[in-house]
Parts: structure tokens; sequence; C-alpha cells
């Protein structure tokens, strides 16, 4: 090490001449320094004492540190395999550093010159961005002749055609185990995430691959659209889990390792934590499909547990009424509530009172309309109520009453209902005139001739057995001949609601006709109403009006023309003529 005390007190103005001592007499090496080669400059224009006092004694000067070089050390193996840029077993070969006690030196900006060879030292390179690095790694993947995909498959491909395992180099190995492990500064999680929201990969809606999305049919490795593919990965790995969990076997018979504890409070979280457990990916679609999205307030999430979408609860509700249409006891609505099958009971009320207000207001609109045609079809009706709870003022009872149903007639001739037409025709009086001639010129002596042949060729296919073949072709040839046939279709029926009147007492049939009237808005401003009833209201209508003193057929119920239900399908407009002139 040099002798700093004498640069000291040849620096010092004030020592005397006499004390100074020769240069040559201080140790001015340094220790474990590498022998440096002299340049040509310091040969030529070697520094003198004047040179080296001026540079090496200036005044306020920091004396240079003692410096030595070290090797760098070798990287473990833990964080050689921790970075996906690194080789296999290498390490890093960094420049040579100073090393000193007071920790690592800071990097000082370097001056213009150098003092030993006079040059300027080498420029420092910029980093190449992301957007260099990319089209150099894709310039090299086009110079060996391979696409994006190709480069991408054979990098995660461990396989050949033929099934033998692919030999990799310790690099390769290493960075695309690092890379599917998740040890790396970007998962696959986030090249997905980018792949799904590349503009590139959006699917038009006119292209024939817009079917595609979340497909179940095509396999996601016959589609080529990343988002189709994707979509369609999804739905087909998880339609695999869900059949792979529907194929466990049961470890024991059902029934055999049931025992009393299974049944009480406990029973519904224990099965729902088995269905967690065995069909996860079941229950998770049909939460996300029966559940909204929980919404946040003040950065609290909330979340709905009772608030399901509009039409999940339809079949639920759909038995609820059916259930309650069969009279079921309230505690087996109650129970299938309870384990999420039906809806609850005042759900059900809730909805049977709007559908029913719908169908008032459907029922009145044709009832009063002057231009179709109705039917009003009344019963009476009866419900067992029986008790299966012995109580205070209850007792098994036999519920009788009056029912109405209102049913359309949209191929029948409205003027057949013209009462007021029909009086005329009475009061005309043309029956005196009628004689049996006429009664038979109104008949259609063909029709009738070919009618009771029918009826003579299917009594005797019926009870003879050999001629049971022929019976399909008698009941054809009765459809295909008859004069008046009604169309085939589906009858319009609209249910009305019941009464507590008897039709067996007079008071109360016509208490129970009036109530079920003004069910289809059919009032004095509108048409009269065409009543349908079987026989015993029949009698009671015939002896009403006696009692009555009411003036109009609505209020009254004057039965005109009595029809028995068998007729009802012979009301049609071409039979129109045949009420007008036989009366």
């Amino acid at each position: 090490m040099a002798d700093f005390g004498a640069s000291l007190q040849w620096a010092e103005t004030s020592t005397p001449l006499s004390i100074k001592q020769p240069l040559s007499a201080y140790n001015w090496a340094v220790p474990d320094a590498p022998h440096a080669t002299k340049s040509r400059n310091d040969i030529e224009h070697p520094i003198t004492e004047s040179h080296f006092y001026a540079f090496q004694l200036e005044p306020n000067r920091t004396p240079p540190k003692p410096f030595s070089y070290s090797l760098p050390q070798k990287r473990s193996l833990a964080a050689s395999q921790a970075d996906e840029n690194a080789a296999p077993g290498s390490f890093s070969r960094s420049l040579l550093t100073p090393h000193t006690s007071q920790g690592p030196a800071k990097r000082s900006k370097p001056s213009p010159i150098s003092i030993r060879t006079g040059t300027a030292p080498a420029k420092r390179k910029s980093p190449r961005t992301d957007a260099q690095k990319i089209d150099i790694i894709l310039a090299a993947i086009q110079d060996q002749g391979w696409s994006l995909s190709c480069f991408l498959y054979n990098v995660f491909r461990s396989k050949d055609i033929k099934g033998a395992e692919i030999h990799r180099s310790p690099t390769h190995s290493q960075m695309v185990s690092i890379f599917l492990a998740g040890r790396g500064k970007k998962t696959v999680a986030n090249i997905i995430t980018e792949w799904m929201s590349h503009p590139d990969g959006r699917i038009p809606k006119t292209s024939p691959n817009s079917d595609l999305m979340y497909s179940t049919t095509v396999p996601y490795t016959d589609i080529g659209p990343v988002w189709a593919a994707l979509t369609a990965f999804s739905m087909q790995t998880m339609g695999k889990k869900g059949w792979r969990m529907k194929q466990r076997k049961p470890t024991k018979h059902p029934g055999t390792d049931v025992c009393r504890d299974d049944f009480g409070e406990s029973t519904i979280p224990r099965i729902q934590s088995v269905i967690e457990k065995d069909q996860a990916v079941t229950l998770y679609l049909f939460k996300n499909i029966a559940m909204r999205k929980p919404r946040a307030r003040s950065g609290v999430v909330i979340e709905r547990k009772s608030r399901p979408a509009d039409s999940a609860n339809l079949l639920p509700l759909m038995r609820g009424i059916l259930y309650f249409g069969s009279s079921a006891p309230v505690e087996l609505m109650n129970y299938n509530s309870r384990i999420g099958t039906m809806s609850a009971p005042t759900t059900i009320r809730r909805a049977l009172i709007k559908l029913s207000q719908e169908e008032a207001r459907v029922t009145a609109d044709h009832g009063r309309d002057p231009t179709t045609a109705g039917f009003l079809f009344i019963n009476n009706t009866q419900n067992y109520a029986r008790q299966r709870e012995q109580r205070m003022g209850r007792e098994t009872v036999m519920n009788v009453g009056m029912s109405g149903l209102w049913f359309e007639a949209p191929d029948v001739d409205v003027e057949v209902f013209d009462l007021a037409g029909k009086r005329a025709l009475i009061a005309l009086n043309l029956r005196k005139d009628v004689t049996v001639d006429d009664l038979l010129g109104f008949l259609d002596q063909e029709d009738a001739d070919l009618t009771g042949t029918l009826h003579v060729l299917d009594v005797l296919v019926r009870c003879m057995p050999s001629l049971k073949p022929l019976r399909k072709e008698i009941s054809m040839r009765f459809s295909a001949t008859a004069k008046l046939s009604a169309p085939s279709g589906q009858a319009i029926v609209h249910p009305l609601a019941c009464s507590g009147k008897k039709e067996t007492i007079l008071t109360e049939l016509k208490d129970g006709m009036h109530q079920e009237n003004p069910k289809v808005q059919n009032t004095r401003n509108y048409q009269q109403l065409f009543i349908i009833v079987d026989n015993w209201p029949i009698i009671k209508l015939v002896m009403s009006p006696p009692y009555g003193q009411l003036g109009r057929i609505v209020d009254e119920c004057s039965a005109l023309l009595a029809f028995w239900r068998g007729l009802i399908a012979r009301l049609k407009a071409e039979n129109t003529h045949l009420f007008k002139e036989t009366t």
C-alpha cells in the first residue's frame, strides 16, 4: 500500500525541503493488483514528477480507496430453477466488480477521456423494447419455415404421431415446465384472458362459425376460432366431469344404510353438502342459472339467497297448482316447499289469483262481443272434505255446489242465438199449416238410408267376431259420409268460479244462474245467453218462469229451447234454416 503520510508531506508547502525524501524511497505499489500491460502512449509519454504531483497530490482530493477483484459466486439451484429464462445448471457470468468493505459501490459517471489510454469509453446500448423483442423472435421463427401456430404446437407437444416421447433439450424442458407449472411471471390464465379479449378472435355474426360458441355437439378440436374453441372446450369438459360424477356406483343398496338420525333438521344441510361434493359442476351451473349476480353496496357484497330468476319457479309452481287442485294436504305442500320441489302455499295462492284475474278478463271480452258465439255450461259439483284429524267443530262433509264453464263456438252462426227472431217466428204460428208430407220433405231420404245402413253394419261388426277387421272401415264411413260433420279441433274452454248453490233447489238454482251470468259480462246491453244444462236443471228452468216475473231471458232464465248435450255439435251455420222452418 502506498505511504499516504509521505504524500501529505510532499503536498504540504510548509514542509522543509530537507525533510522531504526522494520519491523512489516510498512504496507506491498496489497489493493484489493484476498485472497491467503498458500502452504505447504510456511508453512514449511517461508521466513526469510534476504531472504526478499535479494529479496525485492535488489539494482537497480524496485519496483512492484500495480495491480488489473477486470471482462471481455460483447461483443456488433453487434460484436457477425459479428463473424461466436461465438454462439448467448455469450461473450468471457478470463482469468483475470492485469489492469494498462499505457495500456495493455506486455507479459514477465516467470521465470523458481516460487518463491512462486517452481514448473515449464505449457507449452503452439501450435495452430493446417488447415490440423489438417480438419482431426478432418472429423473424427467427419465419427463418425456420414455421408459423406461430406450428411453433407453439411443437413447443408444448410431448409425444409424436406414433405416441413415442419426444426428446427435449434441458433448456426446452425446464422453460416449458416452469410455464405450465405456473412459476413464471405470466401464467396460462393470463394468456387465455388476453385471447378472450383480443379483437382478432371476435367472430362476426354473419360468419358460419358464430353458432359454434359454447357448442356441445361439435368437438372443440375441430373448431378454429379461439373464442368458439375455448367456450366449446369449457362446456364439453364440464359435461364429461358431470357424467363421470354420475357414473359413481353406490356402495350399498338404496335404503339399507338409512337410520332414524338421518331424518330431521340436519337432513337438508347434510344433503346439500353431499351435492356440493359429488355434483359440484351441476350445482355450480344451477346456481348461475337460478340466482342473480350479487351486488355491492358501500363495498359490501350483498348475496341474494331467496331471489331466483323469473322463469326458475315455473315447474315448482305448476306442481303446486296441481297439488292445490287435487286438494292435497297443506303439510305435503309445506314439505315440498321446504325441499325446493314446490313453491310456497302463499306463492301458489298469489299465482292463482293473478291467473284467475287474467282469465276473467279474457272471458268477459269474449262474452260481451256481439260477433262471437258461446255456451255457458252449468253442472253440479261435489267435493268430499274429509277431516283426517279429529278436532272440535270439524267433521267430514260432502260439499255440493255449482260450477260453470264458458265454451267458445267460433264455427257457430250468431243468428242461431237470435231469440227475438225466434219469438217472432213463434208468433207467426206457422205450425198450423205444416203437414206430414212437409215434415218428410225436410228430411234427406238418401242420407237417412245411408245412415241407417251404416248403423246396421256397425251392430254386425261389433257383435260378430269374424267381422271385427271391418270395424275400422265402418267407423271411417261414418265420418266420411256424414252430411253435417263437425270440424275437428280443440275446444276453447274458460272455467268460471264455483258457487255453493244447489241445483236441486229451485231458488238456489236461480241464484246460481244469476251468479254465473255476470262472470261472462253478458248483461242487458249485450247478446242474450245460451245456457247448456243437464236433465234436472231443464225441468227446474221450465218451472222457474211462473216464480220469476223478471221480464228478460237474462234475468228470468226462460227456457225456449232445450238441447241435449249430444246435440251441441249440430248447432252449426248449415242447420240454422232448420230451426226457423220447423218452428
